[in-house]
């Protein structure tokens, strides 16, 4: 199952109190995983075993990082960091993104999220989201019987008689 970062979006937009700040050009990206990613390191220029098809989420600590080492030596980190084909990025706290993040992110089309959420709040709540909404499930006619303390399915078509 994948989702696309609009649908998220749009889904969410009011219970994660987000905010579409650049990159809408991304919107058509796709979330395939429900595991998160704080890129710190990523974000430093140090890409060994970056998880990159990630939700990337950057807490006080990734953004003041960002504001006081990065932004002040080296654009290329970063732009090394928006190459890679991320879902989307989202700022917590509802944290003032740097202009320079803004314009990355339109140029490389990411979309760049802001969430009134604290980053643990956020990190839990979508996480659960995303594992429930990209579970693989399956629908199929039957019922459920205990059976001496264990759960038995008996499936099949309706009106064949398993009840």
């Amino acid at each position: 199952m994948t989702l696309t970062v609009q649908e998220f979006y749009k889904e969410k937009k009011e219970d994660f109190l987000l905010e579409l700040v650049a990159g809408s050009g991304g919107l058509s990206r796709e979330v395939s995983v429900s595991e998160l990613n704080r890129p710190a390191l990523a974000i430093g220029g140090f890409f060994e075993n970056f998880r990159w098809e990630r939700v990337q989420v950057i807490g006080r600590g990734e953004h003041a990082y960002l504001n006081h080492v990065v932004l002040k030596k080296s654009h290329e980190y970063l732009k090394d960091f928006f190459k890679f084909k991320i879902p989307c990025i989202i700022l917590t706290h509802k944290q003032e993104p740097k202009p320079e993040l803004l314009e990355l992110s339109d140029q490389f089309q990411v979309p760049f999220l802001v969430s009134g959420l604290e980053t643990a709040v956020l990190a839990s709540e979508l996480a659960a989201y995303l594992e429930d909404r990209l579970s693989p499930t399956i629908t199929l006619h039957g019922v459920l019987v205990d059976v001496y303390g264990l759960g038995v399915l008996i499936s099949g078509d309706s009106g064949i008689g398993k009840s």
